[in-house]
């Protein structure tokens, strides 16, 4: 054993180049072998770890690369069975929603003001409901009635963050232009918005 161990460290150019010469005549034994190890729990667990970890890297380093990736892949899933990834989608949808509503609705807002801010050629950056209620210490700055935290999402007296200038207005999607509001509140103001710089109208 010992020889052998010497005779490789010194003919290790060799000893690659015969591994390689038999991995390629025998890829089916190859690929059995792989399988073998990974499939060992312990194996198997730390290379779970190792692999999110060097996936996680990948895509923050190539987020153009990853996302076109993943639609070849729903695309490709969506060719083998429609049905199947349109019920898996939905299910995993529902899972996620019921899991934590407040990050479901933060993510589905951001996402539609993010195309209704490139429509209207406005400026944008990130925000959540909860930052912005916090930042007003949680006072409708529409009544002046406080917010209750707890009140579920989509009841009428929970928060929600106000474009005070609205975005159909042309007013950016931004913290600053951003106040905290019922949702009734919020929904009964709608898109208006009186500039205050313009001259008042005598009734």
């Amino acid at each position: 054993m010992a020889g052998e161990r010497r005779w490789r460290e010194s003919n290790r150019n060799h000893d690659n180049a015969s591994k390689l010469a038999w991995a390629k005549r025998n890829p089916d034994k190859v690929q059995a072998m792989n399988r073998a190890w990974i499939a060992r729990p312990a194996v198997a667990a730390r290379n779970r770890v190792r692999n999110r970890v060097r996936m996680a890297v990948w895509r923050t380093d190539n987020v153009e690369a990853a996302r076109e990736q993943d639609r070849q892949w729903r695309r490709r899933a969506r060719q083998a069975d429609p049905a199947g990834v349109s019920r898996r989608q939905r299910d995993n949808y529902l899972r996620w929603r019921a899991k934590d509503p407040e990050k479901a609705r933060d993510v589905m807002n951001a996402a539609a003001r993010r195309r209704r801010a490139r429509r209207a050629g406005v400026p944008s950056e990130p925000w959540t409901t909860r930052e912005i209620c916090e930042r007003d210490g949680w006072i409708c700055q529409l009544c002046g009635d406080p917010i209750d935290p707890a009140t579920p999402w989509l009841d009428a007296l929970s928060g929600t963050a106000d474009h005070i200038q609205p975005l159909a207005a042309g007013g950016p999607d931004l913290k600053t232009n951003l106040q905290a509001a019922h949702l009734a509140c919020n929904a009964a103001k709608g898109d208006r918005w009186e500039d205050p710089g313009a001259p008042k109208v005598a009734c």
